[in-house]
């Protein structure tokens, strides 16, 4: 399909993402990835790393320094995979449907 070899690497591996996160119907994965209503957190292969993410992106807000060594980032990313999160290992990324 033309329109799926026009899009840039980035929308190739969000379109794959949506493919094992969403749809195997590849018309209703386009028309969702044109929509935009998901988040992809790059460079995310296991819960810990979705938690580092979350954290060191501010999606909590600002924790003080001081506080930083106490953060259980494997229970973070574990609490966003139950409410909606999916890790694919292989594509280096995790993403969410809102």
């Amino acid at each position: 399909m033309e329109e799926v070899e026009n899009l840039v690497e980035d929308e190739q591996l969000i379109l794959q993402a949506l493919f094992i996160a969403y749809s195997q119907d590849l018309k209703e994965v386009i028309d969702f990835l044109r929509k935009g209503d998901y988040l992809v957190y790059w460079d995310v292969t296991n819960e810990r790393e979705l938690g580092e993410y979350i954290v060191d992106e501010g999606v909590l807000g600002e924790i003080p320094e001081q506080l930083q060594y106490y953060i259980d980032y494997e229970a973070i990313g574990h609490d966003w995979c139950l409410n909606g999160v999916t890790i694919i290992p292989e594509l280096d990324l995790a993403i969410e449907i809102l």
